[in-house]
């Protein structure tokens, strides 16, 4: 991507990747809309985004995973330290460049994806997400998916995983076969999608199943069992020839 302009103003949609995924969240705060990135004549201040992150009771609250908050703090305060003014809107641009954005806008950026999956969600046994890993956790969260049933396939280390993001989550290498130079699916997610496959397998036979006993009569969901020749009596093939049933039988 970094050596293909082409494919890179393909992969980020109208070129610039901070316009197009960041200003949706940055503009309403910043009042202009970043240039390349900047926010370069912002009319709001940079304190107002770490209210929206970290104060529940301030307006237009988006929240931010507590994972995140230590490193976010650090960086401000490294910011502050050079002698930068957080309420100084013509250093919006200089906190939002010199912060990992992508934390701090984690929680907006989640409620967007997830939204998106809703919107798009039909019958599929698998949906892959590209999430980046820094917000996969928020947006299965999102989508009501606890820790313990997710499953995170990755290409590198979290560097936040000792501050507790992604704690309890199954995270498992991304990998390419060195022969044919396609991408391994990990031994745990094969083994998932050969259950859930047996699982739909067996839904199906048990569904027939059922569709056919009740075509017999001989037991409805709503009532006991019943004999074949029971059935018979109760008229089920028709006229009965002899009370018993024996001589259809």
């Amino acid at each position: 991507v970094d050596n293909n302009p082409a494919h890179n103003r393909e992969m980020h949609l109208v070129g610039n990747r901070a316009e197009t995924v960041f200003d949706p969240f940055y503009v309403p705060i910043a009042g202009v809309p970043s240039d390349g990135g900047n926010f370069t004549g912002a009319t709001g201040a940079f304190s107002e985004v770490i209210k929206r992150i970290t104060d529940p009771t301030a307006e237009g609250f988006i929240g931010i995973n507590p994972a995140f908050l230590p490193l976010i703090k650090s960086q401000l305060e490294a910011i502050q330290k050079a002698g930068y003014d957080i309420d100084d809107p013509k250093n919006f641009g200089h906190y939002v460049q010199n912060t990992n954005v992508h934390l701090l806008l984690s929680s907006a950026i989640a409620d967007r994806m997830a939204g998106e999956i809703r919107t798009h969600q039909g019958n599929e046994d698998v949906a892959i997400i590209l999430t980046g890993n820094n917000h996969s956790e928020n947006v299965a969260t999102k989508l009501g998916i606890s820790k313990s049933e997710m499953i995170v396939v990755s290409n590198c280390k979290n560097e936040l995983a000792k501050d507790g993001y992604l704690q309890d989550v199954g995270v498992i290498p991304f990998d390419v076969e060195a022969h044919t130079k396609m991408p391994a699916i990990p031994t745990l997610i094969a083994e998932k999608l050969t259950e859930l496959q047996s699982s739909k397998a067996a839904s199906v036979v048990d569904e027939k199943k059922e569709s056919f006993v009740e075509k017999l009569g001989l037991q409805k969901p709503d009532e006991k069992p019943r004999s074949f020749v029971e059935a018979m009596q109760a008229g089920k093939y028709g006229k009965m020839k002899s009370p018993g049933g024996a001589h259809e039988l």
